[in-house]
């Protein structure tokens, strides 16, 4: 929605635009993890590899766009892409270790999906707030 209230002022900004496209991809990977999960009489080891593809991808995905935006930060807003290039991080940290422990055949591996999908979220929500209000700002 953001996105389309605001496209001229998104397009006119790069970093914004690059931050919208990292927002939907959060969504998505929740989506493809998700789905991935549901797939009747898999292993957890192979769940494992199939979610551990998903994070990898999406993290070097989202850190493609995110050194894009590095490259093109104005210095004073440096503490503010910090704090963001860390949201882009942790959701794919806390997937990275549930398909790990899901690799190990852990019980504890469907744990660490949780935070990756609540941060994801917030991650997500927080951009929307960035892309609708903010920028107008």
């Amino acid at each position: 929605m953001g996105v389309s209230i605001n496209l001229q002022r998104i397009v006119s900004l790069p970093n914004i635009a690059n931050r919208a496209y990292q927002s939907l991809l959060l969504l998505l990977g929740v989506l493809g993890i998700a789905s991935l999960q549901l797939v009747p009489g898999q292993s957890p080891p192979l769940i494992g590899v199939e979610v551990l593809a998903v994070v990898v991808v999406l993290w070097a995905v989202l850190n493609t766009f995110e050194v894009r935006s590095w490259r093109s930060v104005d210095p004073k807003f440096a503490p503010e892409f910090r704090i963001h290039t860390l949201e882009m991080q942790l959701p794919c940290l806390f997937g990275f270790l549930g398909a790990t422990f899901l690799l190990l055949n852990s019980p504890s591996a469907i744990y660490w999906f949780v935070p990756a999908t609540l941060l994801s979220f917030l991650v997500a929500l927080n951009e929307a707030w960035v892309i609708t209000v903010e920028i107008m700002r």
